[in-house]
């Protein structure tokens, strides 16, 4: 019996060790004729291609809830590393930067001076630019939100309470 150590991929025509396939058992040899390198560029391609991205939008559509339903669980089983997502990517912070502006606000809210939980604690950052201003709670995050960092709203309301004191 001869015993097959090496195989060509259909793409690149490389010969390369069959640890470099992955499984196809509809196949004769039993490994798909694409090297894992080659089964990934033309899979990538596919995702970004309009027919790979309406697969993917009706997959969704079809499996929305079972997506949210495991997107929920893995979130709340890793809360942490979620958070470490999240601030990476909208404030480009690590979870060690974040918590450094916490202490140094002394676990308060930079606005109000009220001592906020952690969990509790709101990213305060300009629109514009992406930069954090501070850290603040719910409260005082929502307020800055509602006047839409309006410096010119918030001395009216300002003026107006002082008015009527």
């Amino acid at each position: 019996m001869i015993t097959i150590l090496n195989k060509v991929c259909s793409t690149c025509e490389q010969e390369l060790s069959l640890g470099e396939f992955q499984k196809d058992l509809s196949r004769k040899d039993g490994l798909n004729k694409q090297c894992r390198k080659c089964s990934a560029i033309r899979a990538a391609k596919y995702r970004q291609s309009t027919s790979g991205s309406q697969v993917q939008r009706k997959y969704y559509r079809k499996n929305r809830d079972k997506i949210l339903t495991y997107t929920k669980a893995y979130q709340k089983a890793r809360p942490l590393a979620t958070r470490n997502r999240a601030l990476l990517r909208r404030y480009s912070l690590t979870i060690e930067q974040h918590q450094q502006i916490y202490s140094s606000q002394n676990c308060c809210c930079a606005l109000c001076g009220n001592p906020t939980p952690y969990d509790k604690i709101h990213t305060d950052h300009e629109h514009e630019t992406g930069k954090v201003r501070g850290l603040l709670c719910c409260r005082c995050n929502m307020g800055l939100g509602f006047w839409e960092d309006s410096i010119e709203g918030l001395q009216r309301a300002i003026e107006y309470l002082r008015k009527n004191e």
